[in-house]
């Protein structure tokens, strides 16, 4: 069994985002930003098998910290490792694990315009929270979901002072699709294109 902290519930949370997803026909692959040891990529994995799943993590713990909001520090959850999880997910084609700092390492290797049905962002820090949502919501499609884990979790008040600066910022464009133990999930509503065609 692949080690998460993700409870049950959300993991639950999740599955049913990804029939709705497909249910709806909603284009575009999986993201998830903070993959530890691939509790969740895993999970989703097991339930997807057609869009393409992209992990990126540093694999080295939290990589900054804003003290006037995070609990967790630099170095928190560096009891991991890239090979590892690599090797763990080796079975699902589909899925591709990248090591570094997520978005700067990667403004090479990700392509930024392809659609992200559901960015999965798991990075527990106030900073991190708002660098991933910023980067990745231009790809976001209508009907396209933004899952935020440590919502309201007593660890990561900056995860969830990031959330409600993202939501007063796209009052129009975002609403809240559910909230779950410690999981708060945002669907785009607003119909424009992500990006040109």
């Amino acid at each position: 069994m692949i080690d998460s902290v993700v409870c049950e519930e959300r993991t639950k949370n999740l599955t049913r985002l990804l029939a709705e997803l497909n249910t709806q026909k909603v284009l575009g692959g999986i993201v998830e930003v903070g993959v530890w040891r691939g509790g969740t990529l895993h999970h989703m994995a097991s339930q997807e098998k057609v869009r393409t799943i992209r992990g990126f993590d540093t694999f080295t713990g939290i990589p900054q910290q804003d003290k006037a909001n995070d609990f967790h520090g630099v170095g928190d959850f560096s009891n991991t490792s890239y090979e590892q999880v690599v090797k763990d997910l080796a079975k699902f084609p589909n899925v591709t694990v990248h090591q570094g700092w997520f978005p700067k390492d990667f403004f090479q290797t990700y392509d930024r315009d392809q659609y992200v049905a559901l960015a999965h962002i798991d990075v527990d820090v106030y900073n991190s929270v708002l660098d991933c949502f910023h980067y990745l919501y231009p790809s976001i499609p209508f009907g396209g979901y933004v899952v935020f884990d440590d919502y309201g979790a007593p660890t990561c008040p900056g995860a969830m002072l990031a959330v409600h600066e993202i939501l007063a910022e796209f009052p129009k464009e975002l609403i809240i699709e559910s909230i779950v133990r410690c999981q708060l999930v945002l669907k785009r509503i607003n119909p424009e294109k992500a990006f040109p065609s």
